[in-house]
């Protein structure tokens, strides 16, 4: 039944041309690369994404910003933290792109030695603090991560094990 909500959620997100939406979730991506980098990819709601840097749509970015992707890197950095035994991980951001419905971000961490991981940690904040009926996926994908974790109010932070 989880798996079928979260299914049912994916498809709205990638097939809804609908820019107004009373739905309030995001998607990432998490992959553990051969050479042992993590590959992320997060998907946030476009308008959501200017509302919570506090932006309006056609709005000049604020002073102190050359571009929007200063803003969403530090955004997504305050609200989307990685740690591995107890340490946060630094996180890269590669680039963002967007069409009228979402945003998807890039990121990617340092290169780490993949018999040290067992099980990372994940605190999923993004958008918490501006919706209450938020809802955060995060689907895991190759042979060492797999499966899915959801993220809201009551848990914003989890666990993720490797196989």
């Amino acid at each position: 039944m989880k798996l079928l909500m979260q299914l049912g959620i994916c498809l709205f997100l990638t097939v809804n041309t609908v820019s107004a939406h009373d739905i309030h979730v995001s998607v990432a991506e998490l992959s553990l690369e051969e050479d042992g980098h993590l590959e992320l990819s997060l998907r946030i709601f476009f308008d959501d994404l200017l509302m919570a840097c506090g932006l309006t749509p056609g709005e000049e970015l604020p002073e102190g910003y050359e571009s929007s992707d200063e803003l969403i890197e530090e955004y997504v950095s305050s609200h989307f933290k990685l740690y591995l035994g107890g340490e946060r991980l630094s996180l890269t951001y590669k680039e963002s792109f967007s069409d009228n419905l979402a945003v998807w971000i890039e990121l990617k961490s340092e290169i780490l030695e993949l018999n040290q991981i067992n099980t990372l940690e994940l605190e999923n904040t993004i958008l918490l603090k501006e919706f209450d009926d938020q809802l955060n996926i995060l689907n895991c994908s190759g042979e060492q991560l797999n499966g899915s974790y959801t993220f809201n109010h009551k848990k914003p932070r989890k666990s993720i094990s490797k196989l």
